[in-house]
């Protein structure tokens, strides 16, 4: 009886300390409360339908960012309109390499997206971009990204 006993509370301890685990994790409820979100509720980080505007410029530089976890990689722009130079969030790396579209540095583009503040700096969310006839789509209206769902996401 005794040895049930002890291996109950073992169990009881362990239970404890992976509960508070998670419920310290936030949750899924918890992440992004704080953001816009799209018209089924879901956050939409900092995308901002309300501060979508159009800028054309020059491409200065092609960067692949890596995420917090080493393994989400982000292609971003550098952008020079003439007014400023400003970074352009397009998306996940492995989402544009299916796209016809391909940034190089001097490339023209014609980029609309929300302008939001990104570690104390501008910066934009492209939703789409324009080069040489070409569209790439990257967003709906709300923010949604295209590639949103795929990959089993």
């Amino acid at each position: 009886m005794k040895r049930f006993l002890s291996t109950v509370a073992i169990l009881a301890v362990i239970g404890l300390i992976f509960s508070s685990v998670v419920f310290a994790q936030g949750g899924r409820q918890n992440r992004g409360k704080d953001y816009p979100r799209y018209e089924d509720g879901k956050s939409s980080r900092l995308y901002n339908p309300a501060t979508v505007e159009t800028i054309r410029g020059e491409v200065t530089d092609v960067k692949t960012m890596t995420g917090k976890n080493n393994r989400n990689f982000g292609v971003h722009l550098l952008v020079n309109t003439g007014q400023e130079t400003i970074p352009v969030h397009l998306g996940p790396s492995w989402y544009l390499e299916d796209q016809s579209v391909r940034f190089q540095n001097g490339d023209r583009v014609e980029i609309t997206g929300s302008r939001i503040t990104y570690e104390g700096k501008p910066a934009l969310i492209a939703d789409e971009v324009l080069k040489d006839g070409k569209t790439l789509d990257l967003r709906d209206a709300s923010g949604r990204p295209q590639w949103a769902g795929k990959r089993g996401r």
